[in-house]
C-alpha cells in the first residue's frame, strides 16, 4: 500500500498556492494542510506542515527565544513546484499493509489530524 498527496491547502490565502509569491521572499512562513490518502482511492486525512525560511525562524527565535522543529519544512525561498516535489518525495517513502502504518510514517514529518487520538472503549 502506498500513500498519495491529494491536495495542498493554505487556509489564510485566497489565491492558488502555485501563484503565491510571498513578500519579502527571504522571510516567510505558511501553514499547510496536506490531504493525503491511499494511492488510487478517494479521500484522505489531514496532515499539517509549516513551510518557512531560515530567516523567518531566526526572526521568530529572536522574538520568542525558542522554536521547536517538529512539522517544519525549511526552504531558502518559495518555489511551489519544488516544495510540492519535496512533500511528495517524503510521502512516497511511506509503505505498509494498512493506512495506519502509512499515516504513522507520514506523521514523522507532518502532524496527522489523528495524532494522539485514542478511542474510548
Amino acid at each position: 500500500m502506498k500513500a498519495q498527496l491529494k491536495a495542498i491547502i493554505v487556509e489564510e490565502i485566497s489565491e492558488a498556492l502555485s501563484e503565491l509569491h510571498p513578500k519579502p521572499l527571504g522571510e516567510f512562513a505558511l501553514d499547510l494542510r496536506l490531504v493525503i490518502g491511499v494511492d488510487g482511492k478517494i479521500g484522505g486525512d489531514d496532515f499539517y506542515l509549516t513551510i518557512c525560511t531560515p530567516a523567518y525562524l531566526s526572526q521568530l527565535a529572536d522574538e520568542c527565544y525558542d522554536v521547536m522543529g517538529c512539522s517544519y519544512l525549511i526552504v531558502n525561498h518559495f518555489d511551489y513546484n519544488k516544495i510540492k516535489q519535496i512533500i511528495e518525495r517524503y510521502i512516497c517513502y511511506a509503505t505498509g499493509d494498512s493506512w495506519y502504518q502509512l499515516a504513522m510514517q507520514i506523521g514523522t514529518f507532518a502532524r496527522w489530524e489523528f495524532d494522539n487520538y485514542f478511542e474510548n472503549n
